[in-house]
């Protein structure tokens, strides 16, 4: 059994949800054009209601973002890593740990959930491993080290400042 439930809310006159050409969203319900709400438009209200009423500092939550490149290269300067170096390695760490793909601008085509804490460990773990990482961005193809096969996963989720090693994630 499927059950649908529809709902027509008011709003006061405003453009709460826009189309990438900025004009709002609407559909014919009831025989009557009306303003439309995403699901996404909600969500992001209530992630912003929560900011302002959590206690949690503003570095405890995560974004939806296009443009963490900058931010993880930030890192990387203000650990003393020359600027053209930490923009490679970010890229490359980027591309190849999450996947991503960026424009001619330097931001991502795809929206990803972050929060500054997993930007920090991906910078931890680029400046733990700066010896290794270091020589493969000279050259005319850049490329951070491959893994080796031989050593075990581990989880990304265990906390970079305790004292328990990481959690491995294959039984094998």
């Amino acid at each position: 059994m499927q059950l649908e439930i529809h709902v027509l809310q008011s709003f006061p006159p405003a453009n709460l949800n826009r189309d990438e050409n900025g004009m709002p969203k609407s559909t014919v319900f009831g025989g009557r054009p009306r303003a439309r709400i995403s699901s996404q438009c909600q969500k992001r209200a209530v992630r912003k209601f929560y900011q302002g009423q959590a206690t949690l500092t503003p570095e405890q939550f995560a974004e939806r973002s296009r443009n963490w490149l900058p931010e993880l290269n930030a890192l990387l300067v203000d650990q003393g890593i020359d600027e053209a170096q930490a923009a490679t390695a970010a890229r490359l760490a980027l591309e190849e740990g999450l996947q991503l793909k960026f424009d001619d601008k330097g931001k991502a085509t795809t929206i990803v959930f972050l929060g500054r804490t997993e930007i920090a460990a991906i910078a931890h773990i680029l400046v733990s491993n700066w010896s290794a990482i270091e020589p493969g961005l000279t050259g005319d193809t850049p490329a951070l080290p491959k893994k080796d096969p031989n050593l075990p996963n581990w989880t990304v989720g265990s906390s970079l400042s305790s004292d328990e090693p990481p959690r491995k994630t294959d039984m094998g």
